[in-house]
C-alpha cells in the first residue's frame, strides 16, 4: 500500500509556506500528496503546483465537523511552516490528526499547550525516522532509485550562490537550486 501523504488544513497563507508541499509532492513521486487548503491563495497553489510540475491533489473544503474521518484516509499529516514569517503555533489539525491515528510531521515551531488542553489531548513527541535512513536515502541517490531531477528548478555556479539563496526566499520562484562548481 502506498503511504498517503496530506498538507496543510486552514487559510492559505504565506506564514504556513504550502508551497514546500508542492516541492515536497515532486520529490516523492510514488506517493499521493492531498492539500485541504482554503481562501483565495489556494488558487496560486494550484498554480504552484502546475508550473512546477508538481503532484498535489487539491482537495475541495470540508466542514470542520468531518475532518476526523479525512484524517484517516492518511497515513502522515505533512505540515509545513515558513521560518521568516510569524509562527503557526501549533495548529489543531497537528492535534485532531494524531487523535485520530495519523503521523505528523512540522517544521520546528513553538508549542502552544492550551490548544490541547481545552480538548484534554495527551501528546507524545517522538522522532519520525532513525539517522540509519538518512545514509539509505543518500545511497539510494547515489544508485539512481531516486530521481531528484523533478525537484531542481534552477542551476548556479559559485559566483551565483548569493544570489540563490536570495531567489530560495520565494517558494514561488524555486524549489531547490544545484551548486554547480
Amino acid at each position: 500500500m502506498t503511504t498517503v501523504l496530506r498538507g496543510n488544513v486552514g487559510a492559505a497563507i504565506p506564514k504556513k509556506n504550502m508551497g514546500d508541499f508542492v516541492a515536497l509532492s515532486r520529490l516523492l513521486p510514488e506517493r499521493e500528496f492531498n492539500l485541504y487548503a482554503l481562501g483565495y491563495r489556494s488558487q496560486d497553489l494550484e498554480e504552484l503546483n502546475r508550473t512546477l510540475a508538481g503532484r498535489v491533489n487539491f482537495v475541495p473544503p470540508v466542514d470542520p465537523e468531518d475532518m476526523a474521518p479525512e484524517y484517516k484516509k492518511h497515513a502522515w499529516l505533512v505540515y509545513t511552516a515558513s521560518p521568516e514569517k510569524a509562527t503557526v503555533g501549533w495548529p489543531m489539525a497537528l492535534i485532531e490528526a494524531m487523535a485520530s491515528g495519523v503521523g505528523a510531521c512540522m517544521q520546528e515551531d513553538r508549542v502552544h499547550p492550551m490548544l490541547g488542553v481545552g480538548k484534554e489531548l495527551s501528546i507524545q513527541f517522538v522522532l519520525g525516522y532513525q539517522p540509519l535512513e538518512f545514509g539509505a536515502a543518500l545511497n539510494a541517490i547515489a544508485e539512481g532509485q531516486v530521481d531528484l531531477e523533478p525537484l531542481l528548478t534552477g542551476s548556479v555556479g559559485i559566483d551565483g550562490v548569493p544570489q540563490a539563496f536570495a531567489d530560495l526566499g520565494n517558494p514561488e520562484q524555486h524549489a531547490k537550486i544545484l551548486v554547480e562548481p
